[in-house]
Order: structure tokens, then sequence, then C-alpha cells
């Protein structure tokens, strides 16, 4: 994002960006990719970058929000779609058919609330519904076989990854198969309305 926000002389990669002396851009980058559904701006981009020792300048994350949605013009719809429909209609479904609603208010600082939480919401809630599936999957997956055959355990889901204890003979086979499997070609993606 930052190599073609700024058209820099560099590979678009985290090593481009520092032979240029611009690594700090690519932190900016990767925080505005995952601020934007939080309605994060500029300022507060800044303030990301600061705690992680980067230095950069309100303009050059406003750059790289314009250019991000300039690219992805249709995101910013669903974005003000999700917020509008905090006001009205109150609701919003997710694409595995969750929901989340919230009461009328004529305060501020609430409907503020309200729209930053309905902005993440469908994004929060799709890749909380995709891991629970995926872990059904490896669940399931494992049941096929004896556990001379294949052995892993589920330890724990932390958001979006899975910690996995595997016996060291089966480590490849989870890793090239089992993996592949359960979160990829039995992962369903449920393209949806917000209603």
């Amino acid at each position: 994002r930052a190599v073609s926000t700024y058209n820099l002389p560099c590979a678009p990669t985290k090593k481009g960006l520092k032979s240029i002396g611009r690594a700090g851009l690519r932190v900016a980058a990767k925080a505005i990719n995952f601020g934007i559904p939080y309605g994060q701006g500029a300022e507060a981009f800044v303030r990301k970058c600061l705690e992680e020792g980067v230095h950069v300048t309100a303009e050059e994350c406003q750059a790289v929000i314009d250019s991000y949605y300039r690219d992805y013009a249709q995101v910013k719809l669903f974005l003000d779609e999700c917020e509008e429909r905090s006001q009205d209609p109150r609701w919003v479904s997710g694409s595995f058919k969750s929901y989340r609603r919230v009461p009328a208010t004529s305060e501020r600082a609430v409907i503020g609330e309200q729209k930053r939480q309905f902005r993440n919401f469908t994004i929060q809630n799709g890749v909380a519904e995709s891991v629970n599936d995926m872990l059904h999957n490896f669940l399931e997956y494992r049941k096929a076989f004896s556990p001379d055959e294949l052995s892993y355990q589920l330890l724990m889901q932390i958001h979006d990854s899975v910690i996995l204890l595997v016996p060291y003979k089966h480590v490849d086979r989870v890793y090239n198969e089992v993996m592949d499997h359960c979160m990829t070609e039995l992962a369903e993606f449920r393209p949806r309305r917000l209603d």
C-alpha cells in the first residue's frame, strides 16, 4: 500500500521500504489496513505508529487512507452502510446469521460507538465464525483416522489462530495436509447483504 501510494522506487515489501529508509510507511500502511474498519483517522494512526517507535506525519497517513479508499471504493460504501444501519434499523447481520443490535439513543458519544461497532462487527464476526467452522473441521477430520495414522489435539484458539499439539511423527502430515484441508478446502465463506 505505501509503495503504490507514494510511487516509491522499491519492491513493495518490508525489505524494499527499509532499503530506501522508509520502513515506517509499512507500519503506517499496515495499521491503516487494520484500522479502517474501526473508523480510525490519520491522527490515530500517527499515535499508533509512535507507540511502535515509527515517525510518520498525519499527511502521510491520510494519503494512505485516501489511496486505500480510491483503490477499494466499495469498502467505503460498505462501511458507510454499516454505520447507517447502526441508527436505522439499529441491527446488522453477519455472514453466518449472527446479529448485532443496539438501542435507540440521542447521545452523540453512544452513537459514535454504535457506528464503530457496526463497522467492525461484520468483519470480526465473519472471522470468528469462520474459525469456529475450522475448529469443527479439525475435530471431524481427525475422526476418520486411528491415532497411529494421524493424531493431534486442539489446545487453544486465540482470535484467528489455532494452536495444535501434534506428535512429531505427524507434524508434516498435519502441516501439509490437515491444515490446508480444514482451513482452506472445507472453509466456507458466506457473502451476505447486511440485512
